[in-house]
């Protein structure tokens, strides 16, 4: 397989091409940009920066068009990954990774016009790197440490979900975006055509805001989340993470405040008092010792309702749930008409999120086995006409993750990316049996409201 090919560049060059989005680009700096990329379909970088300033501004994070350049740090392009790909092709840019000032987050920009949308994902903490972007070629080894076998993970892991390393959801975006440049009958004549002689501009036409306020992660400072999990390892004893399918539910519960009261192990739970922990309004919020005690009983009293298990593998440590035990927590924290489906069903999200109720989601990989996570908000927009805003030349979905990473890569995904089950344009090189190596077994819990 060939490496990913990567240019980094620099900020003062960001400035430039950024600025360029209201005032004339200089020539001999854009010609510059455009040799390092060879393929006809290539976005310069200019124009997929002035995307990602519009929609920065368009939500907000912005007070001014063009104010994106006090957001950006660096960023590098992403050329294609697959093996499968053409010669001609290979080092061809299929995405730009664009780095926020402070580790605030990133966002994925599409570098090719065979790519329907031009943001992939924007993000709301933390940094990407090269190496997110590079295939796991390596074995899981098993270690003197394990305290499960090989067997046991693998009939695990079959059914449930374990934990996903963060790099697999930009490996995830980078498969998405390859999808339609892999695919030679696709054709954006017209396309262009239609848009030769017309200006267009991107409109809003729904969106669920961001629900969920915490950004809660699986273990945290001090065992925060993981206090009451038991030590697992034969060797280095470790307390086990609490699982991200108890932190994904707990979570949604915790949004919900339901039911209330709760009684988690001898404590009545202060749902307020446990959502100032690790909130978005203040990230690294430690709490005082009574909340946060609060917090450490009530994710473990979630972790046994969800039946999780603890153990070793692969020298980590492990919390293992299968999503039927989390949809069965839910009915026992008595919520009604919970469903398990399994296949990623857009509109069906949607409709849950219109009712105020995030959604628990979860997937399996064939790399490290899977993960589960909250989607708690969306944007539809539509690519209408200037000159007559009932023209829509195309639209996209975002939809909010909330990965249970202490907000790391938490923010706004192309809708896509989560259903390559489904894929617009399928891939004619890669079986159905590859795709399913990568992510596969997607499956969402809805519920009825609890408070209405």
């Amino acid at each position: 397989m060939k490496k990913t090919i990567f240019f980094i560049l620099s900020f003062a060059s960001i400035i430039l091409l950024i600025t360029s989005c209201a005032e004339k680009l200089d020539i001999q700096e854009a010609n510059s940009v455009k040799n390092t990329i060879t393929n006809d379909h290539s976005i310069p970088i200019e124009t997929a920066l002035c995307s990602l300033d519009s929609f920065l501004y368009e939500r907000g994070s912005v007070k001014t068009r063009g104010g994106a350049v006090n957001y950006i740090n660096n960023y590098f392009i992403v050329s294609r990954n697959s093996k499968t790909t053409k010669a001609a092709d290979n080092e061809s840019p299929v995405l730009y990774a664009v780095n926020f000032q402070d580790e605030s987050g990133y966002a994925l920009l599409s570098a090719d016009d065979r790519i329907p949308e031009e943001i992939i994902a924007v993000t709301e903490q933390g940094n990407v790197t090269p190496e997110d972007f590079e295939p796991v070629t390596g074995d899981l080894l098993p270690s003197a440490n394990d305290d499960l076998s090989v067997e046991e993970y693998n009939d695990m892991v079959s059914t449930g979900v374990l934990a996903l390393q963060n790099n697999e959801i930009n490996q995830q975006c980078l498969a998405y975006v390859e999808q339609y440049i892999s695919y030679d009958g696709y054709n954006v004549e017209d396309q262009e055509n239609s848009s030769s002689n017309e200006t267009f501009h991107w409109a809003e036409v729904k969106s669920v805001p961001r629900l969920v306020n915490t950004a809660w992660t699986q273990e945290g400072k001090d065992y925060l989340f993981n206090k009451y999990c038991p030590e697992v390892g034969l060797i280095r004893k470790k307390k086990a993470p609490v699982g991200c399918v108890c932190i994904a539910v707990a979570q949604i519960i915790a949004y919900h405040e339901y039911p209330y009261p709760l009684t988690c192990n001898g404590v009545e739970i202060d749902y307020n008092a446990i959502k100032q922990i690790y909130s978005y309004a203040n990230i690294n919020n430690y709490a005082d010792s009574v909340s946060r005690e609060m917090l450490a009983r009530y994710a473990i009293c979630v972790s046994g309702w969800c039946s999780t298990q603890y153990g070793c593998i692969f020298g980590e440590s492990w919390g293992f749930a299968w999503p039927s035990n989390a949809k069965e927590c839910f009915e026992v924290f008595g919520y009604n008409n919970v469903e398990l489906r399994w296949g990623y069903h857009e509109s069906i999200i949607l409709q849950s999120l219109d009712a105020g109720c995030p959604v628990f989601m979860s997937a399996i990989s064939g790399v490290i086995s899977g993960h589960a996570w909250v989607i708690d908000g969306y944007i539809k927009r539509n690519y209408v006409a200037d000159s007559n805003p009932n023209y829509v030349e195309k639209s996209q979905t975002l939809i909010h993750c909330n990965w249970g990473w202490h907000g790391d890569c938490n923010g706004y995904f192309t809708s896509g990316v989560f259903k390559t089950n489904e894929a617009v344009i399928p891939d004619p090189f890669l079986t159905a049996e590859q795709k399913c190596n990568f992510w596969c077994g997607f499956n969402t819990i809805t519920y009825d409201n609890p408070n209405i």
